[in-house]
């Protein structure tokens, strides 16, 4: 199983004579279900005269479509309110009588009056909250186009109770519909209240989202998740995430809410590090912990050596972590820009928006990535005062989304899905779409930092030695969600949805680098549908005098050459017993290695190339580079 945890900085050194602001990236991988959690589910539907028509007929198929998911373990409760609120169908077990009962008396639901909102939202609640013994998960969704205008209506007071319902087990999601509901409100009440957060501007989604919301519940698989962060003496941390936060002796806590079956979410922390003594390290420590255990002994960390300001000055950066940096700060500022501009406090707004994008220009030095993001929100400054209300919820909503790693459905992102787009992302960069115009062209998706670096120094060498022929695009870290790490082994299964997650890109043959091993000890497996290998770099039984780097060099220009041949099989010649030649190499990483220093191509192999059509001169020049690596000393271990 994959681990739970990853943190990378966007640099290593700090300074040792004032203090520093160092940038985390941590992605937290929930686990796959193993079994399917007990849900007490409350709709609360506002029936107000606002919703006649498609939206409540709409809402009605929606709310059908998530009673009849329930199975018979779950228990229901649905909600009506306008300026008075009625329970239509009290908590009760989701069986078929159940299920059956509330389906014709939502079918029988009509438009009303005012929205008294907090009253049927706790009523829902309450009704979420019966019986949660066992483990049942409370969660009451909460669905509205309007505003709280009757009853309690004061904001504070609301977000409040969604908080302390929380604490009592029940989690509040909410979905808003149309222009004229209060979408600070309701995004305020799903973040304290540990749920989602949905707009629906069309009302064609309001079915898709009800039952969504149903699906994710039932697959929660860490309840009341929270990411701890131990931090060195006198050090702080801030996050422009909208995740709930608090502060323990020496460690900051960040309450996630519940995460859903291999749903990864992402957090960018921001680490103000005190000065201390040159040579000297700092050690900033996550931890993940859940209500029931499912996230135990997941911890990952970071470490900062101090440094002259010379050395801090000339110190490499991150530049993915960077660009995810960027992207969570300017979601922050678009987020708070709409809630300045609809007080009315455009001014205040733009200079949020100008603030931002100044040290992103600053950073993005020769990153188009990054100067298009700051110039966008430059021009979103100037356009702010011209912005109407649904100006506002699209800018707010699309920020919220971002930063509570949600897809473009507003849906959670699993493990494939968040290895889908950071591909894609890396692709379609200036880089990697003039790399993609070489005849032999490969992805690289790493496991780590390591891996990044040995995928980027092969690659580096096979492109030098064959200009124009040979390029490559590095997915820093991307198979880091399935990827079990040394020692475990990669089931076919888990293999299969990894090459599954990679056809989303579609330039190139991709490689997925992995630690752990393959089933069967083999060095790589091809899906030729998917045009992707999976590699493992596994150690073992490697010979200790080649450079890791020929290793993955050899695999990046074998598997390169089917970009160039689709129907070349570079494996078919691997029957050949010529010492030395480059397809006499065996199975296992440990038998590549053991011919590659001496690798070529022998006459019959030559010969089944070029009756493939296959341009060998090409192939020999990458043949050549990866026999130069190969007889290149490895380095010492320390």
């Amino acid at each position: 199983m994959p681990r739970n945890l990853h943190v990378r900085a966007d640099r290593k050194l700090v300074h040792a004579a004032r203090s520093s602001l160092r940038y985390l990236r941590v992605d937290v991988v929930a686990p796959p279900s193993t079994s399917h959690p007990s849900l007490n589910l409350a709709l609360v539907l506002d029936r107000s005269g606002s919703m006649s028509g498609e939206k409540l007929d709409l809402a009605r198929t929606g709310a059908i479509r998530a009673i009849r998911s329930l199975g018979q373990d779950d228990r229901l409760s649905v909600v009506l309110y306008d300026e008075r609120v009625f329970v239509l169908v009290p908590s009760r077990p989701a069986d078929a009588d159940g299920k059956a009962n509330a389906e014709r008396l939502l079918r029988q639901v009509g438009p009303g009056g005012n929205t008294d909102l907090c009253a049927g939202w706790l009523r829902g609640c309450e009704q979420a909250g019966q019986q949660l013994d066992g483990g049942r998960l409370g969660r009451c969704l909460l669905l509205t186009d309007g505003l709280a205008n009757y009853g309690i209506t004061d904001r504070s007071v609301i977000v409040q109770h969604a908080a302390e319902l929380r604490k009592r087990g029940v989690t509040t999601s909410t979905l808003g519909v149309g222009r004229d509901f209060d979408e600070s409100l309701l995004r305020q009440m799903a973040e304290t209240g540990g749920g989602n957060f949905y707009f629906a501007e069309d009302a064609a989604q309001i079915a898709d989202f009800i039952a969504g919301e149903t699906g994710e519940a039932l697959r929660v698989v860490a309840r009341e998740a929270a990411l701890e962060v131990e931090l060195p003496a006198g050090a702080s941390v801030t996050s422009p995430n909208p995740f709930p936060w608090r502060l323990q002796p020496g460690r900051v806590v960040f309450d996630l809410g519940s995460l859903v079956a291999e749903q990864v979410l992402r957090l960018v922390l921001c680490v103000e590090i005190p000065p201390g003594q040159q040579g000297r390290t700092a050690i900033v420590r996550c931890r993940l912990r859940s209500a029931e255990g499912a996230l135990a002994g997941s911890m990952a960390q970071e470490t900062f050596t101090y440094a002259s300001t010379r050395a801090n000055a000339a110190q490499p950066r991150n530049h993915d972590v960077d660009r995810e940096v960027s992207l969570a700060y300017a979601a922050w500022a678009r987020k708070r820009a709409a809630e300045l501009g609809r007080e009315g406090k455009v001014n205040a707004g733009r200079a949020v928006l100008r603030d931002t994008a100044a040290p992103i220009r600053r950073l993005a030095a020769h990153d188009p990535e990054l100067l298009r993001l700051a110039s966008a929100l430059e021009v979103e400054a100037v356009k702010l005062e011209q912005m109407n209300a649904l100006d506002y919820k699209r800018l707010e909503y699309s920020s919220y989304g971002l930063l509570a790693s949600k897809g473009g459905d507003s849906m959670t992102l699993g493990w494939g899905a968040f290895l889908a787009s950071e591909t894609i992302g890396a692709t379609l960069r200036p880089a990697g779409l003039e790399a993609a115009r070489a005849p032999f062209y490969v992805v690289a998706i790493t496991p780590d930092e390591e891996g990044t670096q040995l995928a980027e120094e092969a690659g580096r060498a096979l492109a030098t030695n064959n200009p124009g022929a040979f390029g490559f695009t590095v997915v820093d870290s991307g198979t880091r969600f399935f990827d079990p790490g040394p020692g475990e082994v990669l089931s076919l299964d888990e293999e299969r949805k990894l090459a599954s997650a990679l056809t989303a890109s579609p330039e190139g043959v991709k490689i997925a680098f992995v630690r752990a091993g393959l089933e069967g000890g083999l060095a790589s497996h091809w899906y030729a549908a998917e045009k992707a290998a999976v590699v493992s770099l596994a150690s073992g039984s490697v010979k200790a005098d080649v450079p890791a780097e020929a290793f993955v060099a050899y695999e990046m220009a074998r598997n390169g050459s089917r970009s160039c041949w689709p129907a070349w099989d570079p494996t078919a010649a691997r029957r050949c017993d010529v010492p030395g030649c480059w397809s006499n190499l065996g199975a296992t990483r440990a038998e590549i290695e053991g011919n590659i220093a001496a690798g070529d191509l022998c006459p019959a192999c030559r010969g089944l190339y070029d009756a493939a059509g296959v341009d060998l001169e090409p192939v020999l020049r990458l043949v050549a580079t990866v026999r130069e690596l190969a007889q290149r000393p490895a380095p010492v271990p320390s």
